[in-house]
């Protein structure tokens, strides 16, 4: 069921805008599960994006960055400060414990919802996750969280690093 909405976004006009709003309730399981993937790559790039740009400005007093989705454009003497930048907002992103713990705790849970929390179970010790579906059960490879955050490099010094990730 789709929805309607008027909307008046500022103070100052009399403009009104037009929202459809889709009911939440009824959602195709099938597109949902298809975009998880390409959703969640989405939102990584977002997130780098913010980290850099809100850096960038705290550090450069300077309006001339351009960005499309993952691309980034500053004056020629900033790229080295932008490559810094992005080096600092992936290891934000991919090795705070806490962030990789909430987010494997709410995939876990997004897995268990899409097939029935009885239908799933995660074992920690072999790294694995079995899903019973209808008549199949299928076991597929998915590492312990803590093993990968155990296994990290305690210090990467990005400095002096040549590549913009380890």
């Amino acid at each position: 069921m789709i929805k309607t909405l008027k909307v008046k976004p500022f103070v100052y006009t009399k403009n009104l805008l037009n929202l459809t709003v889709l009911n939440k309730n009824q959602f195709n399981k099938n597109k949902q599960k298809i975009a998880l993937m390409p959703n969640i790559v989405h939102y990584l790039d977002a997130a780098s994006l913010c980290l850099v740009i809100v850096n960038y400005f705290k550090q450069i007093y300077n309006v001339n960055f351009y960005s499309i989705h993952d691309c980034f454009a500053v004056p020629c003497n900033k790229v080295n400060n932008l490559i810094g930048l992005l080096k600092i907002a992936y290891c934000i992103i991919y090795s705070d414990n806490k962030y990789l713990l909430e987010f494997d705790s709410n995939f876990r849970s997004t897995i268990k919802k899409s097939y029935g929390k009885d239908a799933v179970s995660f074992n920690e010790e072999e790294g694995k996750i079995i899903i019973k579906f209808k008549t199949d059960t299928f076991i597929l490879k998915y590492p312990s969280i803590k093993s990968v955050i155990e296994s990290k490099i305690s210090k990467i010094n990005l400095k002096d690093s040549k590549y913009l990730i380890h």
